[in-house]
């Protein structure tokens, strides 16, 4: 697997945080990164001139031409897949043209070879086509995302859609006896009454500058949940602007 778009990827995945922080600054935010990624970097099998320019420093590609981009994002995808039965993780891609519009082969081509993508021309201005793009959606996110749009626009040619999934089980299971009521601090100095998981053992620890954290393995411990904990005193914000 190529490092260099693993490296590209986590850079956009903090610039891309970083700016929704600014833009949503008192929400809880939660979005994939990679599934972002995947969508533009389809994207940019298409792009030319300027925009192609403007991707690839978004994108942080460092002038990654399509053939490496996309051998590198193929090998990815098939690393992500896990043969560990207690981690589900799918990865899905999708193209939805407008029917009758001309698009060039060698970018739909491209997406269907090395991203998997499945590509369709439907019809627009059909009610169904909203619904057959959402159930798609739902199908591979399984159920966890019912619809992802509400109308389609007749100036919109194509929908170009990526679906991931992820259900993993503890290496070690939380026992359900142990889980209590307890105060949650909130960033804004308040407390909030809120059931709290509990476990004790041995995991992979950092003590950082105004902060911890811990890793929390699933199944076979090939992938894992990173929590980040602010020292006390030390704001949610500062923490954040940090990161």
């Amino acid at each position: 697997m190529d490092a260099s778009l693993v490296a590209a990827n986590n850079a956009f995945g903090f610039d891309l945080f970083s700016q929704l922080l600014r833009e949503d600054k008192d929400k809880n935010i939660f979005f994939s990164p990679l599934s972002i990624a995947l969508a533009l970097e389809m994207t940019y099998n298409g792009a030319v001139g300027k925009t192609h320019d403007a991707m690839v420093k978004v994108l942080k590609l460092n002038r990654m031409n399509h053939a490496q981009l996309n051998e590198s994002a193929a090998e990815l995808m098939k690393t992500l897949k896990s043969n560990d039965p207690k981690i589900e993780l799918a990865i899905a891609n999708s193209l939805w043209a407008r029917q009758g519009t001309k698009f060039n082969p060698a970018f739909l081509e491209r997406n269907r070879q090395f991203f998997g993508a499945e590509i369709a021309a439907i019809d627009f201005a059909s009610p169904k086509a909203k619904d057959t793009i959402n159930e798609w959606v739902s199908k591979n996110t399984k159920g966890k995302i019912p619809s992802i749009i509400d109308r389609i626009d007749a100036q919109q040619a194509m929908f170009l859609i990526n679906a991931i999934y992820f259900k993993g089980q503890w290496q070690k299971k939380f026992e359900k006896a142990q889980t209590e009521d307890a105060p949650f601090h909130l960033a804004s100095g308040g407390e909030k009454k809120v059931p709290l998981m509990s476990q004790s053992g041995s995991y992979q620890y950092f003590r950082g500058e105004k902060f911890q954290a811990v890793s929390l393995p699933y199944g076979q411990g090939s992938t894992n949940l990173y929590l980040f904990l602010p020292d006390e005193g030390t704001s949610l914000s500062e923490f954040l602007m940090g990161l």
